[in-house]
């Protein structure tokens, strides 16, 4: 339930849609032990969270979240020195923090985020960009509507 309740906060705060506390916890039974979740405790609050996944040797940051209230504290980067660690004690050949769109430039609104996971020492590697095709005649209308909702959503 913290991890959820600050999952919730933080995609206000980010602008993008959290996933249920159901989904969250069928992700986590579904995964088994190739899963874990990490919480961040202060003076008995939760104040960050965070999940990773490790298939095939090497581990995946998958998803996290902080409390508004003690961010200054930065419990993230302890949760996610914890998930490194599992990573490394698993034998694991790689921790992949995954991507943050666009690139670390000040004027990104991602910047925070780049240069958190920058500073676990991680290197940018880029990727060819997602190709679409759409598939049916309607897709402009599709389209149209994904877009009108993300603006409603701002």
């Amino acid at each position: 339930p913290d991890f959820c309740r600050m999952m919730d906060a933080t995609a206000e705060r980010q602008h993008f849609s959290a996933k249920s506390e159901s989904y969250f916890k069928q992700f986590l039974d579904c995964m088994g032990d190739h899963a874990r979740l990490y919480m961040g405790y202060y003076e008995g609050e939760a104040i960050s969270g965070a999940i990773a996944v490790q298939m095939g040797g090497k581990t995946w940051y998958a998803y996290s979240c902080a409390d508004e209230a003690h961010r200054d504290i930065m419990g993230g980067y302890l949760v996610q020195w914890h998930l490194i660690l599992w990573a490394i004690q698993s034998g694991c050949s790689l921790y992949d923090l995954r991507g943050v769109e666009g690139f670390p430039t000040p004027d990104n609104p991602m910047a925070a985020l780049h240069h958190f996971k920058q500073s676990f020492g991680s290197h940018m590697v880029v990727f060819m960009g997602q190709m679409d095709l759409p598939l049916r005649k309607d897709w402009k209308l599709i389209q149209g509507a994904q877009e009108l909702y993300g603006k409603l959503r701002k």
